[in-house]
């Protein structure tokens, strides 16, 4: 195979990198404060290869406040449409794992992507389980400080 061949395969290839966004629960994490928008615009390119359907885009309210948010506009800068977006906010982390766990469950969106400060073991497993069972991936973006051991 030429060079040129392998890299329009790759090209035409919907597979996004680790799986993310296609099964499974990944976390992302900032490596230090400000990496929340590269945090997010890598989830937002991970949807680029997920199924069709709605994705569910959980925001623990905190974050909002000192790291902004993702919006439709911005999706679509992306290349993402905003139409298949559904963006839930929560007052706190145990609140949006919750959410979480719910949206992976229902079969109704295709796939879950959750904002929070922190994840502690119970919960993120209780999130592979719930992605195991319904085959609805999700993404943890988690920042730089956060706590928990997952």
């Amino acid at each position: 195979m030429q060079p040129a061949d392998r890299l329009r395969d790759e090209a035409a290839s919907p597979a996004f990198p680790f799986g993310l966004a296609a099964e499974g629960v990944h976390e992302i994490a900032e490596a230090r404060y400000g990496d929340a928008g590269a945090a997010a615009g890598f989830a937002l390119s991970a949807l680029k290869a997920s199924r069709p359907g709605i994705w569910l885009w959980i925001r623990e309210r905190a974050l909002t406040v000192d790291l902004g948010r993702v919006t439709g506009r911005g999706a679509a800068a992306f290349g993402l449409d905003p139409a298949r977006l559904l963006f839930v906010e929560t007052g706190s982390s145990i609140e949006a794992l919750m959410a979480a766990e719910e949206g992976i469950r229902s079969g109704a969106v295709s796939t879950v992507i959750a904002e929070v400060r922190t994840a502690d073991f119970t919960a993120t497993r209780r999130l592979i389980l719930a992605s195991e069972s319904s085959g609805t991936p999700a993404l943890l973006l988690l920042p730089h400080v956060r706590e928990g051991a997952t």
